[in-house]
This record gives C-alpha cells, sequence and structure tokens, in this order.
C-alpha cells in the first residue's frame, strides 16, 4: 500500500473564539491561537487548555484533508464540552493558511531565535518553553543609536525592555551618569509595578537592540508566573530600601492620610522592620495591620471594610483620605495572616491605579 507522505513543512492553524459562553478562562469573542508547527502562539492574554485539547482532533483531519489535495478547511463550529455550563458552551473556529502567507519560514524562525535569546535573561530563563514562546510573540524589536533617550524621567512608563544588544546608561538630573545596564538585563518595570513616572532618564551609551514586552503583557506574565511575580516583588522591595522617599515613622505616630499615602506608611513600615499596630481610618471604615518586624502578622477590618484582610488592604490603599495612628502594643499577637507585605502593595496599587484610569481621581478617595 502507498503511503500518503505528510508535509513536514510547518503549517499555520488559527483557533478563533466565535462565542465566549460560560469559558472558565475568560477568553474573548476574537481571541486567537495559533499553532505553528507544534507551537501554540496566543494573540491574547488567557487561552484554555481544555479547549485547544477539544480542536485538535478537528487540526488532525484537517491535516488529513490537507495532505489529500484540499486548499481550504471547511468552516464548521467547534464547541467546547467543558465549559461549566453545556447549555452555553464556548464556540470556537479553526481555519488554515501557508506558513508562507501568516509571516513566512523567517518570522517562524526569529520566534524561535527570540525564545532562545530569553534564556540569557535570569529573570525568564526557568520559564517552560511554551511560555518563553509565548512571550517572544509579544516583544517588540526596537533600536537606538548613542546619546538617544528611550525613557525620560516624569514621563508613565508603559514597556517592559529586555537588552539584546548594546548598553545603556541611568542618567540624574545634572547629566551625571548613574549606572549602566548591558545585554541580559531588563529596565522600565519599577514604573509597571508601581504606576509611578519614569524615576530617571535612560539613554543608549552605544547602539542598543532592545526587546519591549507591553504593560498589559508584562501584567499577564506576573499573574500567570508565581516565580516571575515574586522576582521583581524582591526587585521592587530592595529597591524601596535604597529610596529616602518614605516618611519615617515613629511609635506612638498619628497623622492625616492627606499627608502620606497608605502604601507609603506600608512600605516605611516594611523597611524599618517595625513592629506595632497600623490603625487607617476612612468615614466609618477602620483597618488595623499588626506588623512584626515589618511584615504583616495580622489585619482585621471594621466599620464597612472588607472582611477579607486583603481585600481590606487594597481598599485601604486606595484612601486618600482619612486618619493613621501607629503604636507599638505590649502584649504579643496571634498570627492569622501569613501573606507577603510586598505582593498586597503591587496588587494594590495596580488596582487603585486602573480605578483611576476607569473613574478618573474623583473616584479614589
Amino acid at each position: 500500500m502507498r503511503r500518503t507522505h505528510r508535509n513536514l513543512r510547518p503549517e499555520v492553524y488559527t483557533i478563533s473564539v466565535h462565542k465566549p459562553g460560560s469559558c472558565p478562562a475568560r477568553m474573548a469573542a476574537g481571541d486567537c491561537v495559533r499553532l505553528i508547527g507544534q507551537v501554540f502562539r496566543a494573540d491574547c492574554t488567557r487561552f484554555c487548555a481544555f479547549a485547544m485539547a477539544e480542536v485538535a482532533p478537528f487540526v488532525r483531519r484537517g491535516q488529513r484533508l490537507l495532505d489529500a489535495g484540499k486548499k481550504t478547511l471547511p468552516v464548521e463550529p467547534i464547541f467546547c464540552s467543558h465549559c461549566p455550563e453545556p447549555a452555553n458552551p464556548a464556540e470556537f473556529r479553526l481555519s488554515y493558511r501557508p506558513l508562507s502567507e501568516d509571516g513566512g519560514a523567517g518570522h517562524f524562525s526569529e520566534l524561535q531565535r527570540r525564545g532562545q535569546l530569553l534564556k540569557r535573561f535570569p529573570l525568564l530563563a526557568p520559564l517552560p518553553g511554551a511560555t518563553l514562546g509565548r512571550i517572544a510573540h509579544q516583544l517588540k524589536t526596537v533600536s537606538y543609536f548613542p546619546g538617544r533617550v528611550i525613557l525620560r524621567k516624569g514621563q508613565r512608563g508603559d514597556q517592559l525592555f529586555l537588552i539584546d544588544r548594546g548598553e545603556v546608561e541611568v542618567v540624574g538630573e545634572d547629566g551625571e551618569r548613574l549606572a549602566k545596564i548591558g545585554a541580559g538585563e531588563c529596565f522600565g518595570e519599577m514604573s509597571l509595578l508601581t504606576s509611578e513616572p519614569v524615576s530617571a532618564t535612560i539613554k543608549a551609551l552605544s547602539e542598543v537592540h532592545l526587546l519591549g514586552l507591553a504593560g498589559r503583557d508584562f501584567d499577564a506574565l506576573l499573574t500567570r508566573n508565581p516565580a516571575i511575580n515574586a522576582y521583581f516583588t524582591r526587585l521592587l522591595s530592595s529597591r524601596l530600601k535604597k529610596s529616602s522617599a518614605a516618611p519615617h515613622i515613629t511609635e506612638g505616630m498619628a497623622g492625616q492620610l492627606d499627608d502620606f499615602q497608605v502604601s507609603d506608611l506600608l512600605q516605611a513600615l516594611h523597611m524599618t522592620n517595625r513592629s506595632g499596630r497600623l490603625r487607617m481610618q476612612h468615614d466609618a471604615a477602620e483597618v488595623d495591620i499588626f506588623f512584626l518586624e515589618g511584615q504583616p502578622v495580622r489585619i482585621e477590618a471594621h466599620g464597612g471594610a472588607p472582611e477579607d484582610p486583603e481585600e481590606a488592604v487594597y481598599e485601604a490603599i486606595s484612601w486618600e483620605r482619612g486618619r493613621f495612628r501607629f503604636e507599638k502594643l505590649a502584649a504579643k499577637v496571634e498570627r492569622t495572616f501569613f501573606g507577603d507585605l510586598m505582593s498586597l502593595l503591587l496588587e494594590g496599587m495596580r488596582r487603585t491605579d486602573e480605578l483611576r484610569l476607569a473613574w478618573g481621581d474623583d473616584a479614589v478617595e
């Protein structure tokens, strides 16, 4: 019997969401996942592995049709049987186009090169190949000549930059070089983490080639990869300890939240390894955070503040008026909270920033 030899050249299949239904991964209509050879390339921030398994038999059947000489695939709905509401499943469509029409072999090779390149960066090296491939697709390449400003102090950062080749310099207000950053390192992450403006100007020291990851993709990377989230949490903590901007907190200190941001208070207590109780009040809502050597060990909420400890902290971080008091406690407090303060800060600042963007500054009080 004569065998039909499968075309070994990578094919490109596009799996698009026609209707999201009750998809637990919250895929949206129009989201796409592409299969190039054996590599998944997501054009969305989330995709469901169960759905991809549902589509796999249709891909195999499509490949048989293509091998038999078909030029296109039949347009038919593909329903996911793993959705929690059987009467409202997610619906997908499968399409095909030759690799030459979807960026060409050169584009596929470039994605492979970038995936290998990302292994050079210590923060990304532990990630699995599939995740690196997805990040590689999200990266944008940009180059700068020596002396060109990449980021200017005071502007809002919107990208994480990975240095492929060359060097950049961190420049002070007087033009003095404060630091050099070279290939395999990154910059721009602090503005993304804190939602604050860029704290120093970054200029190309030599001809530099960068890979840029958009802020929304950076957020998705942190959400999906706890190890990377922990890396940036430690990085933020380390840099905050070197900052002189945080307020000096003393025992028995009291004040107004109009003068001190809650995030600054929490950072100051963490940086100075304080032990005691921070009480914050906003109208009738009250949140108490008990610290032991700079880390929260107990969180209590009263007067309408969320009962969940983490949610209570997130809400308090958004307060821009009210009162606070920090005092040392004579008795030891039983530990009931085991979360990390810096992780709470990052999430709380992210939520507050999203609220401002959605409703304006008047939404945060």
